[in-house]
Formats: C-alpha cells, structure tokens, sequence
C-alpha cells in the first residue's frame, strides 16, 4: 500500500525546524549547549526538505514504513517546538562574524546560509562538524579536531569568494582591458590567458551558475589569488566596456580578435572569449617566428570568421 506524502504537514514542520535553528544559531540566544542540539534538529529538517522536493515530481510515493519515517520526523520537531521561544525565522536572526571568529561562530553563519538556501548538500557535511566542534573530540583526539576546524574554515572562505564573484571578474576584466590595448609581447600575454583569462572564466561561470555548485575552496582559492597577485589599482582602472578597441574588415587579425574578445567578454561567452584568448597567444607566438602556412591559415581564418559571424553584414 503507498500514500502520497501530507506536504501541508511536512511544510510546517520544515517551517518549525528552521525556526528552532534560528534560534539555537541567533547571537542573541546562542549558547555552548544549544549548539550540540544543531545537529538533531538539522537531520531532521534535512530529511523532510528531500521528501518533499521528491514529493513535487512524484517521486515519494512510498511505502507504509516510510510513511511511519516521515511521522516520525515530523513528530521530533514538533516535540523540540516551542510556539513561545522559537519565534524568529533565519532572516530574522543575527549573526555577526570576521575571519577572525570561532569555528563555531563560522558554522553559526553557514548554516544560516545554506538552510535559507535550502542546500541539503551542504548542511550535511556542516552538520557533522558542528558535532564534531561541540563534542569532546578537541580532548580525545586533538589532531582530529583541528582537521575540523580547517574545514570549517575553507567552507567560510569558499563562501567570502562566492560572495565577491562580481568583483574579482571586474578587476580581471580590467587587467585583459589593460592588456589589449597595449601592446604585449608573446610572453607576456601568455601570462594573461594562462592566469587571468582562464581565472575570469572559471568565476564568471560560477556567477553564471554554470560552474559546479560543489566546488571546493582548494580548487576556487587559486582563481581570485591570481587575479589580485596581477591587479594593481593605479594601473587597472578602465572597465572593459569603456576600452576603445577597433577594427573592421580590412584590420589585421590581432586587431579583430582583440575586437572579439572584448566582445564575447562582455556577452558574457566564457567559452568563446576562452578561445579567442588562445588565437591571440597563438598569433602573438607566430610573430618573428617561422610557421607552417597552414598553422598561419589556422589561426586567422578562425578570428575572420569569427568577426564575419558577429560583425559581418
């Protein structure tokens, strides 16, 4: 026998945990012990927040003991619930941290964040820090623990860089903007493509929501370190868009694909711009050199027939 899960039960329930959470989180009621109840609370909510997205596309119509699962789960918010203390929801709390605060205090923010985001993904790992952070694991087993807290602290950083996407693709923007209206050799170009270009691309595609919704701070952090080891403010002050770079058809081709990058840059097309950024490498590498006609063919009728693609009439 099978039954369609109650959403309307489920959904209050979901609304009771969350503000339990705010409660246990909120600066104002915080404390060591409402911390070690995080997690209880977040399984739970965790759990019915999965049931009822399955539920949305048909996909939990379960058994009569997973029936018994979800009322049992509802009946464990209920009982923690208390109509007069667990009054504010996660908008309504504060949380005020530094990147000089506790592990804690850090796990406190995130799971403000990732339950307002309904990111079950994330709060399951979170949780087993926040167990971990409020166990005796930092006596038992000292090394352990710090672990811990390095995870915590990657996830907080993960999200400060999340959080400034927007910036760290504008001052790149700058630097490629700076770089194609002067004239570089090879090398140096070399050096904005690999770094920098490649950097724009992979953070505009996480603002885009393109990029993988897990990445890890171990593979995000080398991005914005780039860009800021190359930014320098008194320098990189023109955003791209006001760069005035020209061509038509009679220009040369590194003209036309700096025309093009510029272009698919602000589109935003970080594949195309990507590409484009390779060909200007490539013809820069070509010069003084001795190449195939065929390699030389190669890379120009790419950038001509780009700029007949976007430019052409």
């Amino acid at each position: 026998m099978t039954k369609q899960l109650d959403q309307q039960a489920v959904s209050a329930a979901i609304a009771k945990a969350e503000k339990i959470l705010a409660y246990d989180i909120d600066d104002a009621t915080y404390n060591k012990e409402s911390f070690k109840n995080i997690p209880f609370i977040a399984v739970t909510w965790a759990y019915l927040i999965t049931e009822l997205r399955l539920s949305y596309i048909g996909e939990n119509i379960g058994s009569v003991e997973e029936e018994k699962e979800n009322a049992k789960a509802i009946a464990k918010i209920n009982e923690a619930y208390n109509e007069e203390k667990h009054t504010k929801t996660m908008q309504d709390i504060e949380i005020s941290i530094n990147e000089n605060s506790t592990e804690e205090d850090k796990a406190r923010a995130l799971l403000k964040m990732y339950v307002i985001d309904e990111r079950v993904d994330l709060v399951a790992p979170l949780i087993t820090e926040i167990y971990l952070l409020g166990s005796e694991l930092r006596e038992l087993s000292p090394e352990y623990f710090n672990f811990t807290r390095g995870k915590v602290n990657e996830r907080y950083k993960k999200e400060l860089i999340l959080s400034s996407l927007d910036d760290y693709t504008d001052k790149a923007e700058k630097i490629i903007g700076y770089s194609l209206k002067n004239s570089l050799s090879a090398d140096e170009y070399e050096y904005i493509h690999v770094y920098i270009m490649l950097a724009w691309q992979f953070l505009k595609l996480q603002s885009l929501g393109c990029g993988s919704p897990n990445v890890e701070y171990k593979e995000i952090f080398k991005y914005p370190q780039a860009i800021n080891d190359k930014y320098n403010r008194e320098k990189h002050t023109t955003p791209l868009e006001c760069v005035e770079l020209t061509a038509n058809e009679n220009s040369d081709e590194l003209d036309k694909a700096r025309v093009l990058l510029k272009h698919y840059i602000l589109q935003p097309n970080p594949w195309e711009a990507v590409e484009m950024s390779e060909k200007i490498c490539q013809l820069l590498k070509t010069k003084g050199k001795i190449i195939s006609i065929e390699e030389f063919e190669e890379i120009t009728d790419y950038i001509n027939d780009r700029y007949q693609e976007e430019f052409g009439k």
